[in-house]
């Protein structure tokens, strides 16, 4: 689907949107990171700084990967996502097929989210604390810095996506299926998924293995925390809204090195975002 033409509003945190009521897969708008853009040259041909698709693969390239992504939301009523999400606590994903184009050390490549200013939290710090406990057990080695003026929360993304693999060129899986399977050979050894995080987590033990440009990698980013079309995420404890917690700021799928390069970075916009700026 190509992005939307319509009526522009005002800018919302330097990004550009259609009405809401001309947005295709409203009230998610997807659109590329303008900072990866303006400092990694990434661009989604045919899309522009339009909206990108839900449950359609698109193509996209930045100065250090080129491959495709694949979005997917419940909620959203295809029979392929109907099918994708049946039976599963999954509330998104994100699959990342591609090429690296300069080789990189795991350590150096990191995946998370970032924001341009502070949080307007009005959580209570112990609920807030029980989601970084639920959030560290889920991605060991994560540095949360949710404080400063421009929080962040990374870790080494071997050590976290749900599924990587690794496959010679031509022989990697169509990703619109229901399943990417883990596919990950360390020393001789073919690790699970729960093998390969407890693995790499650990920043001293990723150093020793290397993303080539040669293989076609696979990452599947699977979650059942986030819900985008509430925009809220669960603790475990309660539900809490994110639109103001977050100042009205964006969730993204972002992937970048230790020295700030962007691989992808892809920002989850909800409508009422836009109605509280």
């Amino acid at each position: 689907m190509p992005p939307n033409a319509g009526k522009q509003t005002e800018s919302v945190n330097n990004a550009i949107f259609a009405e809401p009521t001309s947005w295709p897969y409203r009230p998610i708008w997807i659109q590329k990171n303008e900072a990866a853009s303006l400092y990694s040259n990434l661009i989604c041909p045919g899309y522009g700084s339009g909206s990108l698709p839900i449950g359609e693969p698109f193509h996209f390239e930045s100065d250090l990967f080129v491959g495709i992504a694949l979005i997917r939301m419940r909620g959203f009523r295809t029979d392929d996502d109907e099918h994708y999400f049946r039976g599963r606590q999954r509330r998104s994903t994100t699959i990342i097929q591609g090429r690296f184009k300069e080789a990189f050390r795991a350590d150096e490549v990191l995946t998370g989210k970032e924001f341009s200013r502070p949080f307007q939290s009005r959580i209570p710090r112990w609920i807030i604390n029980a989601a970084l406990l639920l959030i560290r057990r889920l991605s060991p080695g994560v540095q949360i810095d949710l404080d400063s003026d421009r929080p962040s929360m990374f870790s080494i993304l071997a050590g976290t996506a749900e599924v990587i693999r690794a496959d010679e060129a031509g022989t990697e899986p169509d990703i619109t299926g229901k399943s990417v399977l883990e596919h990950c050979e360390i020393e001789g050894k073919n690790l699970t998924s729960v093998e390969r995080k407890k693995l790499l987590c650990d920043p001293g033990a990723a150093a020793n293995y290397v993303f080539d440009t040669e293989s076609v990698y696979t990452f599947d980013f699977y979650q059942h925390i986030f819900d985008p079309l509430s925009y809220t995420i669960d603790t475990g404890i309660k539900k809490v809204d994110l639109i103001s917690s977050l100042d009205n700021q964006a969730v993204q799928a972002c992937a970048k090195t230790k020295d700030g390069r962007y691989l992808w970075s892809f920002d989850f916009w909800h409508e009422k975002c836009i109605e509280k700026s």
